[in-house]
C-alpha cells in the first residue's frame, strides 16, 4: 500500500507562498482579536474564567462560578493559555453583562458585554491577561494552517499551488480569524485536528517507523484532554492500526494506545472516580440545555443553514451575527460549484471498478473522519440546544477546505486552473479583510456622540443633575396616569443625557416600576445609554439619546404604578447619586419620569 507514492520531504524551508500567507493570517487574526471587544465571542467570558481560574488559583474552576458552561471541558487548552497571563493580577477588572442586550432584537445593541475605558489600550489587568491568552489562540491558528497546508501536500505533492489555495481557504476563513481571535478550546482542538487528519495520512503514504505510531498516540492523547469532539479520531485510528497490525503484528497498536493512554490516562481515571464514567457526561449534562421534545424538520433546517452560514462567519457573544445575505448567498452558489466540481472529479478519477490506490487512501481517511464528525454532530444536535454552530465542524475543517478548494478548481478548464488558484489566496485575504472592515469594526465601533444629536418631537425638556457631572435633559415616557396597560406590553422611555464635564467613571441606570405599596413590579439596571457605551466614555458636552424597552411581565398586578429612575456608580451598588434640579433644590436620589395604569384582561 505504500509502494506507489514517494516518501514527502519531511523538512525544507517553508516556500515563500506559504509564508506570506502565515504572515498575512497572524496580522489579520491579530486584528480581529484587537478589534472585537472582550467577551464578544461564544462562551468567552466562562472560557477566559476558567483559563484564570487555573493561572490564578491553580485549580480546575467550580461549576458555581463564571466559568460555568465550560467546566465539563477537558483542561489542556485553559492550562497552556494560563501560561501566557499567571503573572498577571486581575486588578478591578470584571465582565459586566450588558442587561440591554436581547439576541432577538436586532435594532438593540450588539454587545453581550458592557466595555468600559479598563479595556483600553494600554492593557493592564485582566484585560491585558485577556488579550494574552487571545495571543495564544492567535499562535494556534499558525498551527492549524501549517498543518493543512503539510497535508495539502501529502495528497497533492505535484500541485504546490492548490495545496497554497487550500491553506488559504482556513487561514482567511472570518469564522477561523475571528475564533482564532478569541479565547476559545476550538482553538486547540482545531489545531489537534490538522495534526492528526496529517499524521493518519501519513501512515498510509510513507513506511511508516516507531515514532509515527508514538506521535499518533500522543496527538490522540492530546485531543482526549482538549474536547470531546477529538475522540472523532479514534475509530479512524483504530481501524488504521488494524490494517498495520496484519503486518507489523500488534506493535503498533501497543505503541499508539501506550502513548495515548500515559497522556490521556489520568483526567479519564480522574473523571471515572468524580462522575462515574471517563468521558464526564455527567458534569457534560450538568452545564447544557437539553432538547426536551424531539426535533422537527424546521428544527433540522434550522441547525443545517444555521451551521453552514456560521461556518463562514458568526460574531458576537452570542454568535448571533452573520455575515449579510448579499454574502451568503454567492458563497452557496460557489459551494454547489465546488460541489458539482467533486462529483466531476469523482466520476473522471474514481470509478468502481478500479481498486484502491495508495493515492486514493489518504482522501478516504479524510471523507470517513468528516462523515464521523457530521454524525456526532446530528446526535449532539439531538441532545442538545444551540447546536447550529458552524465551528462545531472545525475538526473537519482541513478536509473541508481540501474538498472545497480542489472541487472549485475543477470547475474551469484545466488552462484556467492554475490561473485561479494562484489568485485564490488573494481572493480568501480580501475576503477576510473586508469582512473585519466593513462587518465586525463597524459593529462594535464606538458610538459617536455629538453637542447637537437630532432629538425626538416628543421629548419633554428636563433639568435633572446626578452628582456633578451627569443631566437627564429630557425625556419621553408614552403613557399617562389615566392609561390602562396590560401586562407583557413593551414600551420605550427615551431619555436625553448631556455630559457637564468629561465624566470618567462607569455609571448604572436603575429604572424601576413600583405599585402604590411600594412593591417593585419591574426593574431594570443598566448602563445610561440603554446599552450602547459606558458613561465613562463621555465628554463633557456630548448629548446622549438613549431608548430603553420596558416590557410590563406577564404577571404583573393591577393598579397604579410610577416609574422611577436613580444613577449610581457602577463599582458601588450602594451609592446612589444624589439628583437636584435646575434650582439647586435637592431631589433625594430618585426622580418619578411617568406614571400608568396596569389592568388585566377580564
Amino acid at each position: 500500500m505504500t509502494a506507489s507514492l514517494p516518501r514527502p520531504a519531511a523538512g525544507g524551508r517553508l516556500p515563500r507562498a506559504m509564508r506570506i500567507i502565515l504572515v498575512a493570517y497572524l496580522l489579520l487574526a491579530t486584528a480581529y482579536s484587537i478589534t472585537v471587544p472582550l467577551g464578544e465571542a461564544p462562551d468567552e467570558v466562562s472560557h477566559y474564567a476558567y483559563v484564570r481560574t487555573l493561572a490564578r488559583e491553580h485549580r480546575l474552576p467550580s461549576p458555581a462560578g463564571m466559568a460555568f458552561g465550560e467546566t465539563f471541558q477537558p483542561p489542556l487548552y485553559y492550562a497552556t493559555a494560563a501560561l501566557t497571563n499567571f503573572f498577571v493580577a486581575e486588578g478591578a477588572f470584571l465582565p459586566q453583562a450588558n442587561a440591554d442586550f436581547r439576541i432577538e432584537d436586532s435594532s438593540g445593541p450588539p454587545n453581550l458585554l458592557l466595555h468600559p475605558r479598563q479595556e483600553d489600550f494600554p492593557y493592564h489587568d485582566g484585560a491585558l491577561a485577556w488579550h494574552l491568552a487571545r495571543l495564544y489562540s492567535v499562535l494556534l491558528g499558525l498551527v492549524t494552517i501549517f498543518a493543512t497546508y503539510r497535508l495539502a501536500c501529502l495528497i497533492f505533492p505535484t500541485q504546490q499551488t492548490l495545496a497554497w489555495a487550500i491553506a488559504a481557504f482556513v487561514a482567511f476563513l472570518p469564522e477561523f480569524l475571528f475564533l482564532s481571535g478569541a479565547i476559545n478550546n476550538d482553538n486547540l482542538s482545531t489545531a489537534l485536528s490538522a495534526l492528526l487528519l496529517w499524521q493518519l495520512c501519513r501512515l498510509v503514504v510513507i513506511r511508516p517507523r516507531t515514532r509515527d505510531y508514538i506521535v499518533l498516540g500522543l496527538l490522540l492523547g492530546l485531543g482526549v484532554i482538549t474536547k470531546t469532539s477529538l475522540w472523532t479520531f479514534w475509530p479512524i485510528a483504530g481501524l488504521l492500526l488494524l490494517v498495520h497490525a496484519k503486518r507489523s503484528r500488534i506493535r503498533p497498536l501497543l505503541l499508539t494506545g501506550i502513548s495515548a493512554a500515559l497522556v490521556a490516562g489520568p483526567w479519564l481515571i480522574r473523571n471515572t472516580a468524580t462522575f462515574g464514567d471517563p468521558l464526564g457526561w455527567a458534569a457534560t449534562r450538568a452545564v447544557t440545555d437539553p432538547r426536551l421534545s424531539s426535533l422537527t424538520p424546521d428544527d433540522y433546517l434550522g441547525i443545517v443553514t444555521g451551521a453552514y452560514a456560521s461556518f463562514w462567519g458568526a460574531i458576537g457573544g452570542a454568535g448571533h451575527l452573520l455575515l449579510p445575505k448579499a454574502i451568503l448567498i454567492p458563497l452557496v452558489l460557489l459551494t454547489l460549484l465546488a460541489i458539482g466540481g467533486l462529483g466531476r472529479l469523482f466520476a473522471k478519477t474514481w470509478p468502481a471498478r478500479k481498486s484502491l490506490t495508495p493515492a486514493k487512501a489518504p482522501i478516504l481517511i479524510l471523507v470517513a473522519h468528516l462523515a464521523i464528525v457530521l454524525v456526532a454532530f446530528g446526535f449532539w444536535s439531538r441532545s442538545v440546544l444551540g447546536t447550529g454552530q458552524g465551528r462545531l465542524l472545525f475538526p473537519a475543517l482541513p478536509t473541508i477546505a481540501i474538498l472545497f478548494t480542489r472541487g472549485l478548481a475543477g470547475t474551469v478548464p484545466l488552462g484556467w486552473r492554475k490561473r485561479l488558484l494562484t489568485a485564490f489566496p488573494v481572493l480568501m485575504f480580501l475576503f477576510g479583510f473586508a469582512a473585519l472592515w466593513l462587518w465586525v469594526r463597524p459593529t462594535y465601533a464606538q458610538v459617536k456622540r455629538t453637542a447637537n444629536p437630532p432629538l425626538p418631537a416628543e421629548i419633554r425638556p428636563a433639568d435633572f443633575q446626578f452628582g456633578d457631572g451627569l443631566q437627564l435633559t429630557g425625556y419621553h415616557w408614552p403613557a399617562s396616569v389615566g392609561d390602562r396597560i396590560a401586562p407583557g406590553t413593551t414600551m420605550t422611555l427615551t431619555l436625553v443625557w448631556r455630559a457637564g464635564e468629561d465624566l470618567r467613571q462607569d455609571m448604572r441606570l436603575q429604572l424601576k416600576l413600583l405599585d402604590r405599596h411600594g412593591n417593585v413590579v419591574w426593574l431594570k439596571e443598566g448602563t445610561p445609554s440603554a446599552g450602547w457605551d459606558t458613561t465613562d466614555r463621555w465628554l463633557a458636552g456630548n448629548v446622549v439619546v438613549a431608548y430603553h424597552r420596558i416590557t410590563l411581565p406577564d404577571d404583573a398586578p393591577a393598579g397604579w404604578t410610577r416609574l422611577l429612575a436613580s444613577v449610581r456608580p457602577a463599582n458601588n451598588k450602594a451609592g446612589w447619586l444624589a439628583i437636584h434640579n435646575a434650582g439647586g433644590k435637592s431631589l433625594g436620589d430618585s426622580i418619578m419620569l411617568g406614571q400608568m395604569t396596569i389592568k388585566r384582561a377580564p
